[in-house]
């Protein structure tokens, strides 16, 4: 990697990671996506050999939290250290540790941030697949109709954790409240 590397940042939050993760990074590292941040959200020590892999690969930074603060805080970690420390990469693009978000699709939302717009770009799943739970594919029918009648748009997906936006937005990203997985959902209300 350069110094003079610009490109979007992985930033992925984590608590209890097993060897998916490392494998994940590895994906998206060879890809292209050359810089990524993982936040430990209080993992306990067993998962701490997992982090120390990940902490050596070239590219990649871990930042720990003592006890788990939750996804909103984790996110928002990761945010303040991109800040302060990336002054010249282009954008963020969060994606969550299980690895279920493809590289393809971190890399069309790094595509899409490369166009320079100011816009939050959303990961979507299909829950119209048949491996999908019923119950998630309902939950997350009620969760879209519901921001649809209380702000007007239909996001098929309102709980993906697979969102990227342009750099200038992480002081507004940071802004917003939340500590948890009510982060997320604060934050799509916010935009």
């Amino acid at each position: 990697m350069s110094d003079n590397w610009n490109g979007a940042v992985i930033l992925i939050p984590s608590l209890e990671p097993d060897d998916r993760l490392p494998a994940y990074i590895g994906r998206l590292m060879d890809s292209g996506l050359g810089r990524v941040v993982v936040v430990d959200d209080g993992s306990s020590p067993s998962a701490q050999s997992i982090f120390d892999r990940i902490a050596a690969m070239p590219g990649c930074q871990v930042l720990h939290h003592d006890v788990n603060h939750g996804k909103g805080v984790a996110l928002k970690t990761g945010y303040a250290w991109i800040r302060e420390n990336l002054p010249d990469c282009s954008g963020v693009i969060t994606a969550d540790a299980d690895g279920q978000h493809t590289v393809a699709d971190c890399l069309h939302i790094a595509e899409e941030l490369e166009k320079g717009e100011n816009a939050l770009y959303l990961g979507s799943r299909d829950f119209s697949l048949p491996n999908v739970p019923a119950k998630s594919r309902k939950g997350n029918r009620i969760t879209s109709a519901v921001f649809k009648a209380l702000y007007g748009v239909w996001l098929p997906d309102t709980q993906t954790g697979l969102r990227g936006f342009r750099r200038e937005e992480l002081a507004f990203m940071e802004a917003v409240e939340g500590e948890r997985y009510e982060y997320e959902m604060n934050v799509l209300i916010a935009c």
